[in-house]
């Protein structure tokens, strides 16, 4: 159907395009032989563009190679899934290579060439690309050698990273020392503790001695408390988080302005998690712009908070929850405790693939009707 309807939209007897005032075009589809006929929604007005190949089916590109003629003001140019793919990545360094007005840029791997330019672009503060292992990047030749030399990607203030190991991202950021605002790291291969711990450091700049354990403990995560402005934090390793609720505390003390938590997609471990209740209420007080959390959390443990003492709850922004899948005792009162502390929080997903309920399908339950008292909607509490 897709390709039926940009195939009309080509044979189309009116001269001018099929959406002249098209500004952003996202498009996902993983059949190769319909991607061509994109460049039908290649106008002026464009300025944001994403595409996503799949890597079981490359498609033929080359219909962006005059993106930068036909679409002028385009800031924003997102196109994935090709890993390493030898044609494609040509293409779109080529394409890359053309785009002055740049401000974000969303790739796999690049050739040197490409790689040299986007390291120093003038516009360019977004940033998520494909890092090669067996061989780094060289940053040697500075493209404008009249001018006072900078760092690579120093104007990079929301830096993602992707590669099949954590060390090849290590020996990355060794070389290059970026200082992004947001920083996002994504591997295919599981992580050891070892490569975490090396991470860390380099990411610091904090050489020093862990001890390394089965579990990822407050130490191994003290070197990334010293990013006083770190807005997002993304932590999906395949190793157990043992974080006690004074700890969440520190880490929201050292990150006032965290809105996002993600340790594991809040994947249980086999031993129930230390964190409680509690640990959540101390991090959200102390990060009141948080608005995400994926955590993995004891939520039979309410000791300390069914008092209800005034000092432990603030207002705060924390909408999205998902907690680990496990049996939760008392439905009902950690439901109360939500709705009390977590205003906002409408409906709590189970961490997982799926995330859907889970075992908190009773906790929404008795959520929602404490929702809808506290609102005021009388009749739609006696309804449900």
């Amino acid at each position: 159907m897709c390709r039926n309807v940009l195939k009309a939209l080509r044979q189309s007897s009116v001269a001018q395009p099929p959406l002249p005032n098209l500004q952003r075009l996202d498009y996902r589809h993983f059949i190769p032989e319909d991607y061509h006929l994109l460049d039908v929604f290649f106008t002026p007005s464009l300025t944001d563009l994403t595409i996503e190949v799949h890597p079981a089916s490359f498609p033929d590109v080359s219909f962006i190679s005059p993106l930068a003629a036909l679409c002028p003001h385009l800031t924003s140019f997102r196109l994935f899934g090709y890993k390493a793919h030898e044609p494609i990545m040509a293409i779109v360094s080529n394409v890359i290579m053309s785009l002055p007005h740049l401000q974000t840029l969303h790739c796999d791997q690049l050739s040197q060439a490409a790689i040299t330019f986007v390291a120093w672009h003038p516009s360019l503060t977004e940033l998520d690309i494909g890092i090669p292992s067996g061989h780094m990047y060289n940053f040697s030749q500075f493209q404008h050698p009249t001018l006072p030399r900078i760092p690579p990607f120093s104007l990079i203030k929301s830096f993602g990273m992707n590669s099949i190991r954590l060390s090849t991202i290590s020996a990355f950021i060794k070389t290059i020392q970026p200082s992004p605002f947001h920083l996002r790291i994504t591997t295919s291969h599981a992580s050891s503790h070892e490569d975490l711990v090396e991470f860390f450091n380099v990411s610091s700049n904090e050489w020093r001695f862990l001890s390394l354990a089965a579990s990822i403990d407050i130490d191994t995560i003290n070197p990334l408390l010293r990013f006083s402005k770190l807005r997002e934090l993304h932590l999906l390793t395949g190793n157990p988080i043992r974080l006690s609720d004074e700890e969440f505390a520190t880490m929201g003390a050292s990150w006032p302005s965290l809105e996002v938590i993600n340790f594991n997609d809040g994947y249980a471990q086999a031993e129930p998690s230390v964190t409680t209740l509690r640990g959540l209420i101390f991090l959200v007080n102390k990060c009141p712009l948080l608005r995400s959390a994926h955590l993995a959390i004891n939520t039979n443990v309410l000791e300390g908070i069914e008092e209800r003492p005034a000092l432990m709850f603030g207002a705060n922004n924390l909408q999205y929850l998902v907690l680990a899948d496990t049996t939760v005792e008392n439905p009902r009162a950690v439901a109360f405790i939500i709705s009390l502390v977590f205003p906002k929080v409408k409906k709590i997903a189970a961490g997982g693939w799926h995330n859907d309920e889970g075992h908190f399908s009773k906790v929404n339950e008795h959520l929602e009707m404490f929702r809808l008292v506290r609102g005021g909607r009388w009749t739609d509490f006696v309804d449900t």
